[in-house]
């Protein structure tokens, strides 16, 4: 039997197999193989195999599934998807594009400071959500601005000043059904954006106005937002029937008046994590879910003591591990925990610490959440220790992406610049393993990640870029599409491209 004589979908099954620089060279040999290498299930295997496994993000797609995609489409998907991941792992990756803009009052005679950037995606555009305050102005506003940065330059599809009486958090899942973030001012609202318009100042929307009684907004996920009461209680309510209040109780040390209030959370549909200035805490939202008025007070499941006060932390779920149709956002991932300790002194310590939650595999998803049910182990296990040096009243700030990556801005300048009084530096970590490509499995067959319960000493794997100012404040990162932003406390933003 000659090799020209074998069916397509057997060739397509050998193709299979071959590395991914072998079936590109394959279309040199003849027009056949020229034309099976374009099949479409060749590429959904060859990106199942070298990105979806793997646990890689995918950029590029606009919220597109595998299944809509053509042959070419996916071609093109896992080449942009193996690139980035080739990129952002380098020592020192680079950018592909770099871009610097301001927010409208950075030219003021008033000094306009980043407080908070976020990435969105909302009805397939690429955004970028700013946050500025005035310094020294009475009385204190924000300045929210959300950018289109697909184009060259980002521009500004959004623009709202309000008072500032209560921070805002943004909606983990962004949509203009349920609301791109919400809001304290004075009251809670909750907004939405209309992308149609062509005026920024009419572009924010106020999609509801909450009647609940509250200090700020700590988080926002879907319709569920986390509120921070008068007395410093911590309310769960749902935007859709904001009249049913609980109240998640457990009780927490009195902060020096110097100490940063910290709190990240996580919200499932069955469950919350609350992290905490001293606490790690999971608490059931069954009886929350079916609206059940004899549960006003909720106590945690499980909670964790940390052995020092917490300066700032970041808690996300680690997306790898899932597969592509699993819902993402309710998904019992490993979750990452990066932490910074407070100290007696005026400056948080010079580490970073890395703990994971692992899914607990007894949990039944069928059943309501209960301390004899619950999703996760718990304690947390403290994986790593990171090096990350902050010098005094110096800017420090991480952020965590979905696959793994941690990013912080930190002061340790001294390898390039040769001295430490000033200076900062954006550095990052994956925190977990990467499964090795085809290509790598062939050339270092014997290496694989190494398991161990000791705790590691890690420092940065890489870093992203280095200044001998001191005017960086806050980061964001888009790591599904290689993406950090850094807002300056002159209302200065840039934005690096990796993808």
């Amino acid at each position: 039997m000659g090799i020209q004589t074998l069916p397509d979908d057997i060739y397509i099954a050998i193709f299979q197999y071959l590395p991914l620089a072998g079936v590109l060279n394959l279309r040199q040999v003849c027009s056949t193989f020229s034309e099976l290498t374009r099949s479409r299930a060749l590429w959904v295997a060859l990106l199942h195999r070298e990105v979806q496994v793997r646990g890689l993000p995918m950029p590029r797609l606009r919220g597109a599934g595998v299944d809509s995609l053509s042959a070419a489409e996916i071609e093109s998907c896992l080449r942009h998807a193996l690139k980035l991941h080739r990129t952002w792992n380098s020592t020192s990756p680079p950018a592909t594009r770099r871009r610097s803009f301001s927010v409208t009052d950075a030219t003021s005679s008033q000094a306009a400071r980043i407080v908070s950037l976020h990435f969105m995606v909302v009805e397939g555009r690429y955004l970028l959500l700013s946050a500025c305050m005035k310094q020294h102005v009475n009385p204190r506003t924000v300045l929210l601005e959300l950018w289109d940065i697909d184009q060259d330059m980002p521009f500004c599809v959004a623009r709202r000043q309000i008072g500032w009486s209560g921070g805002f958090a943004v909606n983990t899942i962004p949509t203009t059904r349920d609301g791109i973030l919400a809001i304290k001012s004075p009251h809670v609202e909750v907004w939405t954006v209309d992308l149609s318009g062509s005026q920024p100042d009419d572009a924010f929307v106020t999609l509801s106005t909450l009647s609940c009684q509250a200090k700020s907004v700590l988080s926002f996920t879907g319709s569920t937002l986390l509120l921070r009461g008068s007395d410093d209680e911590i309310k769960v309510v749902d935007a859709t029937r904001p009249l049913f209040e609980v109240e998640l109780r457990h009780p927490q040390p009195v902060l020096p008046a110097n100490q940063p209030y910290n709190f990240e959370a996580i919200i499932g549909e069955d469950y919350v994590i609350l992290l905490r200035t001293t606490t790690l805490e999971l608490y059931s939202l069954s009886s929350f879910r079916k609206g059940d008025d004899d549960q006003q007070v909720l106590s945690p499941s499980f909670v964790h003591t940390f052995p020092w006060r917490i300066d700032s932390s970041r808690i996300e779920r680690d997306m790898k591990c899932l597969d592509a149709s699993q819902n993402r956002h309710n998904a019992i991932a490993p979750i990452n925990v990066l932490l910074r300790f407070s100290s007696l002194f005026p400056w948080p310590v010079n580490l970073l610490q890395h703990y994971v939650l692992h899914p607990e595999p007894t949990y039944s998803p069928s059943s309501d959440v209960s301390p004899a049910n619950i999703p996760y182990q718990f304690p947390a296990i403290l994986q790593q220790t990171i090096a990350s040096p902050v010098r005094l009243f110096a800017f420090a700030d991480t952020a965590l992406g979905p696959y793994g990556t941690a990013i912080w801005l930190d002061s340790h300048t001294e390898d390039y610049f040769m001295q430490g009084e000033i200076g900062q530096r954006l550095a990052g970590l994956m925190l977990s393993p990467v499964s090795l490509s085809s290509e790598d499995s062939e050339s270092d067959s014997g290496i694989q990640p190494v398991m161990s319960d000791n705790i590691e000493h890690s420092k940065a794997a890489m870093v992203f870029d280095v200044q001998e100012k001191e005017d960086w404040c806050r980061i964001a990162m888009d790591e599904v599409e290689g993406r950090v932003a850094v807002g300056s406390i002159t209302g200065n933003i840039t934005l690096y491209d990796y993808a």
